[in-house]
C-alpha cells in the first residue's frame, strides 16, 4: 500500500477528531456552569415552580398531555379576589415526564413578602394554601405534588395539585 508523502496515517487523524470533539464538549459544558444566573431585581425573590410525583408514585400514570393554561399566587393580606398571575416556562407536558424527576412551569421574580395560597388552572382549576415567603435577592422553591383526572371531551387531563412544599431561600 503505498502513501501520499502529505498524508497521516488514519489513526492520528481519528485522535485529532476525538481530541476536536472531546474539547468542543469541554468549552460547551464548562461555560454554563461558570456563569451564575443574575440575582432578582431589587426588592424581588425569584420563584421557582416544579411538579412532581407524590412519593412512592412510579407507575400508572395517565398517557396523553396536560395543557398548563395558568398559575396564580395570593400575597397575604391582598383582597381576595387579588391573585399574581404568573408567567409560565412550560405550557404543556406529559405525566410520564414526572418520572424523570420534575417539570419545572415557573421561574419569576416577585416582589419580596409573604405568600399564602397558588391556584393551577389545566383542565380545571385546583387551589390550595401555601407557606411560601420570598425574601429580597433570595431564590425559593416551591414542589406541588402534581394527580391527574380524566377530563371532560376527547381525553383531555386535568391537572390536580397538593402538599406544597417550600425549599430555600438560597
Amino acid at each position: 500500500m503505498t502513501r501520499d508523502a502529505g498524508s497521516r496515517p488514519y489513526r492520528l487523524q481519528v485522535a485529532a477528531l476525538a481530541l476536536a470533539i472531546i474539547l468542543l464538549g469541554v468549552r460547551e459544558g464548562g461555560s454554563s456552569h461558570s456563569t451564575p444566573p443574575p440575582p432578582p431585581p431589587p426588592g424581588h425573590g425569584q420563584l421557582l415552580v416544579r411538579l412532581v410525583l407524590p412519593a412512592g408514585e412510579r407507575g400508572g400514570l395517565p398517557y396523553g398531555q396536560v395543557r398548563v393554561e395558568a398559575i396564580e399566587l395570593h400575597r397575604v393580606g391582598a383582597a381576595a379576589s387579588t391573585w399574581v398571575r404568573l408567567p409560565l416556562v412550560r405550557t404543556e407536558f406529559a405525566p410520564a415526564e414526572l418520572l424523570g424527576g420534575q417539570v419545572w412551569v415557573v421561574d419569576v421574580p416577585l416582589p419580596a413578602g409573604e405568600y399564602d395560597q397558588i391556584r393551577v388552572q389545566a383542565g380545571g382549576r385546583s387551589q390550595i394554601a401555601v407557606a411560601l415567603s420570598l425574601i429580597s435577592g433570595k431564590w425559593s422553591i416551591l414542589s406541588l405534588e402534581a394527580g391527574f383526572e380524566s377530563g371532560r371531551g376527547q381525553g383531555a387531563l386535568r391537572l390536580t395539585v397538593s402538599r406544597p412544599r417550600t425549599e430555600g431561600p438560597y
